[in-house]
């Protein structure tokens, strides 16, 4: 059986409030033996860190303020976030980045909080968690502008196509793949473009729920 890592997961999500332990079982059972935990704000990310702490060696997480919540980022928030970074269990900053197709937050507000956090990775060495959608053309260059001052990253639940993906692999990133690849109304152009996917490029995630 392979051991996997699953390298996004929302396990601090309510839903499953329920049945946590029976789902962290389930997946172990399936051969999945590392989780990282999503962080989505300054509240979630601290509940991130904590969670690892219930499973030493097993669970992981980021700490970060996703684009939906972009509104409450404020100048405390980097500073609760490099607090938080100083935990040995969390691996990376994110979830960062911009999503213009429900726009929670304005763009204005998403693009401030985003660079903020890419600037903190700069400082901390730490590697990015990116969520991007409908929002390519501003989100690339603002990668572009600080890819060589960062540790590295991954595409967090990429769905695009071929052309986006050469542009994340030219900035030597990893692709987050999720079970949109099998969605058989949306998944086709995803499909297409993991044939071009190397698989040392490659990271598994269930983006779950």
């Amino acid at each position: 059986m392979f051991n996997l890592i699953d390298v996004g997961i929302n396990l601090t999500n309510e839903t499953f409030d329920e049945d946590r332990e029976q789902v962290i079982a389930a997946a172990e059972a399936a051969g999945i033996t590392r989780f990282i935990v999503t962080g989505t704000s300054v509240i979630d990310s601290s509940r991130a860190v904590e969670f690892t702490h219930t499973y030493p060696g097993k669970v992981f997480c980021t700490v970060g303020v996703h684009p939906h919540h972009a509104t409450e980022f404020d100048q405390y928030s980097v500073g609760a976030l490099r607090n938080l970074l100083a935990n040995p269990t969390v691996v990376a900053i994110g979830e960062c980045g911009l999503d213009f197709f429900r726009n929670l937050s304005s763009p204005e507000k998403q693009k401030s909080a985003f660079n903020s956090q890419l600037r903190l990775a700069q400082e901390t060495g730490k590697p990015v968690f990116l969520h991007q959608r409908n929002a390519f053309d501003t989100f690339l260059p603002m990668v572009e502008k600080m890819r060589s001052e960062l540790s590295g990253g991954v595409a967090h639940c990429f769905t695009g196509d071929v052309q986006e993906l050469k542009q994340l692999l030219a900035l030597d990133l990893y692709i987050g793949i999720t079970g949109w690849l099998c969605d058989e109304r949306r998944g086709e152009n995803l499909r297409q473009a993991v044939r071009k996917l190397p698989l040392d490029r490659v990271l598994i995630e269930t983006d779950a729920p």
